[in-house]
C-alpha cells in the first residue's frame, strides 16, 4: 500500500508542478491514512500566484484523476474556510512549496485569524455544539 501512495503522489505532485502559477501543494483529508476507503477521493489544496478559474481548477482535478485512477478534490487552499486552512496548516503535509514567500505572505495571514478570530470562531461553534 505504501509503494502505490507513493506512486500516486509522485504522479499528483509532477503533474501539479506542470502549472507555474501553483506555488504550493498540500495533502489532506484520509488519503494514505487507515480511514481512506475505496470510494474516497484524495483531497489537495493549492495556494496559487494568481486567480484560477472554476473551469480551470476542474480541468486540472480531471487530469488528477485521469493519471492515478483514484477520485481528487482539488482546492483552492485560501479559499477555503480558515478552519479548514488551519488544520491543513497543522496537518502540514506539503506535496511541494515552490515559492516560499508567497507561502510566507500566506501562514502571516492565517496567523492574523487564528490571533484574531479563531478565538470568536470556537466560541460561535461551541454555542451551536459543533465544536
Amino acid at each position: 500500500m505504501v509503494f502505490i501512495v507513493e506512486n500516486i503522489l509522485n504522479l499528483i505532485v509532477s503533474t501539479l508542478k506542470e502549472y507555474d502559477f501553483i506555488d504550493c501543494a498540500f495533502l489532506f483529508g484520509s488519503f494514505g491514512t487507515d480511514d481512506f476507503m475505496d470510494d474516497s477521493d484524495i483531497d489537495i489544496a493549492i495556494l496559487t500566484n494568481k486567480k484560477i478559474s472554476y473551469i480551470g481548477l476542474l480541468e486540472i482535478e480531471e487530469l488528477l484523476e485521469n493519471k492515478v485512477g483514484v477520485k481528487v478534490d482539488l482546492n483552492i487552499l485560501d479559499e477555503l474556510p480558515e478552519h479548514i486552512q488551519l488544520d491543513i496548516s497543522i496537518r502540514n503535509e506539503a506535496l511541494f512549496i515552490r515559492d516560499y514567500k508567497n507561502f510566507d505572505k500566506y501562514l502571516d495571514k492565517l496567523n492574523y485569524w487564528y490571533k484574531t478570530e479563531y478565538p470568536f470562531w470556537i466560541k460561535l461553534m461551541s454555542e451551536r455544539g459543533r465544536a
